[in-house]
């Protein structure tokens, strides 16, 4: 608790500091969020974290599934395990791979606290028609209650990932869709219980949208990390959603 806690109180500064967006290329101290996490039935995960200081840094990564629970992750760092802990050198980094192992597939998010500036990546892989693909999200350490993601659905499968990575408290999420003209297509609610996860693809979630082009906003009842992911017949890659902070 004191770990959240200590990650809470630096992204609730940082708030106040700048009412912009933080980028996804600007790296905050004080951890962050990782918001796709996969392992089993084929898929795996590879997490690289760099330390940007001129200090060693010790760090604590958190894994929660769907329902806000601990997520124990088979890794090369050990036995499989909730929590990871280490220090990174002065400017060094790790690399930590799940083991892809097991017939069933976990997926969940990530969690980073630090009290020095870390960067890190999340590579994560799915099979898809007899080949393996992969996507990637970055660390994302700022802090945003509105996204938007587009989406074309006559030529490809978009999906969303969310993390509830902000309090341990429900999330509430407001899901408005616009056409190409910013005509309403539809709205629905999510509710993330306390250090929850979804990911989803937005067609099967809503079938009205299979052949549809537009925009998603997601506006939560606080911050949240959310990464978009599209796929082909054959291929797979992340999107980075807007920081629709204006809507």
């Amino acid at each position: 608790m004191f770990a959240r806690l200590s990650l809470t109180a630096l992204l609730f500064t940082a708030s106040f500091i700048s009412s912009t967006a933080l980028g996804s290329d600007t790296v905050y101290a004080g951890g962050g969020t990782l918001p796709q996490i996969v392992d089993g039935g084929g898929t795996k995960t590879t997490i690289t974290l760099i330390n940007l200081d001129d200090v060693p840094a010790p760090y604590t990564l958190y894994f929660y599934d769907d329902n806000g629970n601990p997520l124990a992750m088979s890794t090369t760092a050990g036995a499989p395990a909730s929590i990871l802990s280490g220090t990174l050198d002065s400017r060094g980094s790790v690399t930590i791979k799940t083991n892809g192992g097991g017939a069933t597939t976990l997926q969940g998010w990530a969690l980073l606290v630090t009290e020095n500036t870390i960067a890190g990546t999340a590579v994560f892989g799915i099979p898809i028609n007899g080949s393996y693909a992969e996507a990637s999200s970055n660390l994302d350490t700022g802090a945003n209650t509105k996204f938007g993601l587009p989406f074309d659905g006559t030529t490809s499968v978009t999906g969303v990932a969310i993390a509830n990575s902000w309090l341990p408290t429900p999330l509430v999420i407001g899901l408005t869709v616009y056409d190409l003209h910013g005509n309403q297509l539809l709205t629905d609610t999510i509710v993330l219980p306390g250090n929850g996860h979804t990911s989803f693809l937005l067609a099967a979630r809503y079938p009205q949208l299979a052949t549809q082009q537009g925009f998603a906003v997601f506006s939560g009842s606080y911050d949240m990390n959310v990464l978009g992911l599209r796929a082909t017949g054959n291929t797979f890659t992340s999107l980075t959603p807007v920081v629709a902070s204006g809507w």
